[in-house]
């Protein structure tokens, strides 16, 4: 018989792999996606990222790595990463936002084991597993198969709790006390959505204010028919070179004190005065009010923004946290998500043809924070950003919608019929009872940044907030033109006839 024969052979890069290595996988990565700085030489590849914050450069560099790391999955490779700092960031409390779910959970088992004096033996995987192509429906890949296959006993990572799943794993214990994941923007100015000019007074006051207008030019139309008639206001007005008013005079007349100008006809009588002083009083008082409001109103932003529907018609750009479950929920049909806004919202908001609107969460709020955009992100991991990178004035302007799917208190997990479910559970409650939990939770989670109160703050007006001015004015141009050429025409028909016309 023959003795076989381990042979190990060793090829120097750039020697024998060069040409093919390059030629075949480098270029495709290379194009990966415009924003991505590689050096790549041989069989090795470098990523080049430049940011202004060094929470943003880790995001950044992280969110590259996946885009690589997928597109030779899609050419077949795999590759493993030796310099991951992940480990880093689970013992670091300075890194409150970069996967704080897994962190909590990091420390709490340290002190289970510890409890149970058990030894810890870590799996690592890059994703809980979604999706399997076998007949049953069953987990084969990620965290869950792990647990589904008992190659592991309990999760370290939370885990959302839809029905289906029950057919394999036990969910045991939360540590989290609340997650929110919404939809997550600064609200616009109060203008693009309203007509400012019409804001500063209720409707009721509106109509109050036409009929004491109306009210008094009844009046002052009727003391000014009276003045006509006596000898000593008609000698007084002869004298001034006045014509006697009409009623369109009274309109303009009304009008002219309603926006503080002057007026030609003034009434001579003392009751006349009276009534006159009475209304510039009032105007001049409703004119101080609605100029102190227009002013408040052009700081303002909307509040009408609260559903996913006023959010989708907001003409806002959007935008995803770069997660598994986020892919998996925006990508695929889920009973857990509404299938309408889904559809919806992905096809025309995040589908793109340079790349689905999937960013790192520094990205994500670097959009929000510089332009109109609505990102779906974890509310922790945002609230680290905020708290860091935005101004007091931003903060006030933020605001938030439910995203599209459900979620509810996710769970850490083990198999269905696992011989340590007792002992898991028992544990975990008695690290609650001790106040480990409580303390730790403290520690990883970021309150959200409150508002202050917002300061004085220069606001330019643009064409959004004074389209109403111009409208009034192009409306009344286009009408005078409308009735000069009525009045021509008519003047032209009646001379044809030989009559006189006077306006």
């Amino acid at each position: 018989m023959g003795r076989s024969m381990r042979l190990l052979l060793e090829y120097h890069r750039g020697l024998f792999w060069d040409q093919y290595l390059w030629n075949i996988f480098c270029n495709k990565i290379l194009e990966t996606e415009r924003g991505i700085s590689l050096i790549a030489y041989a069989d090795d590849l470098a990523i080049v990222t430049r940011a202004k914050y060094k929470t943003e450069l880790e995001d950044k560099t992280q969110h590259f790595r996946k885009l690589i790391m997928w597109k030779l999955a899609e050419m077949g490779i795999l590759v493993t990463i030796k310099k991951l700092n992940w480990y880093y960031y689970l013992v670091e409390d300075r890194y409150k936002h970069v996967d704080y779910v897994t962190k909590i959970n990091y420390i709490l088992f340290k002190s289970l084991c510890d409890l149970l004096n058990a030894t810890q033996i870590k799996i690592i995987r890059s994703d809980w597993g979604f999706s399997s192509k076998l007949p049953n429906d069953s987990y084969t890949k990620g965290l869950f198969g792990d647990i589904a296959f008992k190659r592991a006993d309990i999760s370290g990572t939370i885990s959302f709790t839809p029905a289906y799943r029950l057919k394999y794993l036990k969910y045991i214990f939360a540590p989290l006390k609340n997650v929110a994941i919404k939809f997550i923007f600064r609200a616009p100015p109060l203008a693009y959505y309203s007509n400012l000019f019409t804001m500063p007074f209720n409707k009721v006051v509106w109509i109050t204010i036409a009929g004491y207008v109306v009210l008094c030019g009844f009046i002052i139309k009727i003391i000014f028919s009276w003045e006509v008639k006596e000898e000593d206001f008609v000698a007084i007005s002869r004298n001034n070179d006045e014509n006697k008013p009409s009623t369109m005079d009274i309109v303009m007349m009304q009008m002219a004190i309603i926006c503080q100008m002057d007026f030609y006809h003034e009434p001579k009588s003392l009751s006349g005065k009276m009534a006159t002083f009475t209304l510039l009083i009032c105007t001049t008082f409703l004119y101080t009010a609605f100029s102190a409001r227009i002013v408040l109103l052009l700081q303002s932003n909307t509040n009408s923004i609260k559903t996913l529907e006023t959010l989708y018609n907001a003409k806002l750009d959007f935008g995803v946290e770069d997660q598994s479950f986020n892919r998996h929920f925006f990508l695929e049909p889920s009973d857990r998500a509404d299938e309408y806004w889904r559809n919806l919202i992905y096809e025309t908001k995040i589908k793109s043809s340079k790349g689905d609107n999937f960013f790192p969460v520094s990205k994500g709020m670097q959009l929000v924070r510089d332009s109109y955009f609505a990102f779906n992100v974890e509310m922790n991991a945002a609230n680290n950003v905020i708290l860091n990178t935005f101004t007091n004035n931003q903060i006030c302007t933020l605001r938030t919608v439910d995203t599209i799917y459900k979620t509810d208190n996710p769970h850490i997990f083990c198999h269905k019929r696992s011989p340590y479910m007792e002992m898991f559970i028992v544990g975990l409650r008695r690290l609650c009872e001790n106040g480990i939990h409580d303390r730790e939770h403290r520690n990883c989670i970021t309150k959200q940044p409150i508002c202050l109160g917002r300061g004085n703050i220069f606001v330019s007006v643009g064409l959004k907030e004074a389209y109403f001015s111009f409208m009034v004015f192009g409306i009344g141009l286009c009408l005078s033109l409308l009735i000069f050429i009525i009045e021509l025409i008519s003047a032209h028909h009646l001379r044809k006839n030989n009559n006189v016309i006077a306006f």
